[in-house]
């Protein structure tokens, strides 16, 4: 028999058990509860459509939801590791499928849930402007040249001891754990990175911070990142795009880099749904990407 177990983990990684349906909006009968007029009184639903699948669907309201950083259009089946927005709250859905044991376990296979923390330099990178860009070109083309791009950004990564863990529409989420890398693995990459954005024909922006990396292994070998310095990530790359900066990297991720990481500060700058200004770093020559 089959025994499934799916939550949702939310920005300041508080779990909620997919029991019930799950609703997010303004008024407070929800599951969820967000006081901001940006919500609607109820704005998404997670919920259950048969055994062990579960979807998202926008209630009609007024700001919309983002499913991994994509408008969501119409309801969608949602995949473990899938991140979706409402307002500035972040949640990630997880599912865990384990196969319950009679008689001898050594004839039975087993799938269970391996959660542990590492370490990490989390790495995102975006298309900038990618709908507008998306839409000027033949979908055929369009797809080449993203597909082009990140199989560059993945030999740079991988030659470094990186892993590129998820694709995000417009870009990726990547990691590099402390456990196999230094931070003087990076700098090369870094360096590789920048000298990419002036030679790709899509202009991008990536964003490096580091810590405390929540690796939740789930069904089927798909890991997981979670947790705060995940989320400050993601957050960051807004902070970037208000300061027109298009390779920013945290103080945490300098000093890890010990001095070998010849990059300008940017002054500490607010993060939101963060307490803390966190000082930001970019390169000295950091031209804009050609559009």
């Amino acid at each position: 028999m089959e025994i499934h177990n799916h939550w949702i983990e939310d920005q300041d990684g508080k779990v909620f058990a997919l029991q019930h349906p799950f609703s997010i909006g303004r008024s407070p009968d929800n599951t969820y509860v967000v006081p901001t007029e940006r919500v609607s009184r109820r704005h998404a639903l997670v919920q259950a459509r048969a055994e062990g699948e579960y979807w998202l669907t926008d209630l009609g309201s007024r700001n919309g939801v983002f499913l991994n950083r994509q408008p969501l259009q119409q309801s969608a089946r949602l995949k473990p590791g899938d991140v979706f927005q409402i307002a500035d709250c972040q949640f990630v859905f997880h599912s865990q499928e384990l196969t319950e044991i009679t008689g001898d376990a050594s004839t039975h296979a087993v799938t269970m849930v391996d959660r542990q923390s590492i370490d990490s330099w989390i790495f995102i990178a975006d298309i900038v402007g990618s709908v507008r860009q998306a839409q000027a070109h033949d979908p055929n083309v369009w797809t080449a040249k993203v597909g082009a791009w990140i199989g560059e950004c993945r030999t740079i990564l991988e030659q470094s001891s990186g892993t590129m863990n998820k694709f995000l529409g417009d870009g990726f989420l990547a990691f590099w754990s402390c456990e196999r890398t230094s931070g003087a693995d990076l700098v090369p990459a870094l360096k590789r990175m920048t000298e990419l954005q002036a030679l790709s024909a899509l202009p991008f922006r990536f964003i490096v911070h580091y810590g405390p990396v929540q690796f939740v292994g789930i069904a089927r070998g798909e890991i997981s990142l979670t947790g705060n310095a995940v989320n400050c990530t993601f957050r960051l790359e807004k902070v970037a795009s208000s300061l027109n900066q298009f390779a920013v990297v945290t103080r945490s991720v300098v000093d890890s880099c010990q001095g070998q990481l010849d990059w300008v500060s940017l002054g500490s700058h607010p993060v939101p749904s963060f307490n803390e200004a966190i000082e930001l770093f970019a390169p000295a020559e950091n031209p804009p990407p050609k559009f």
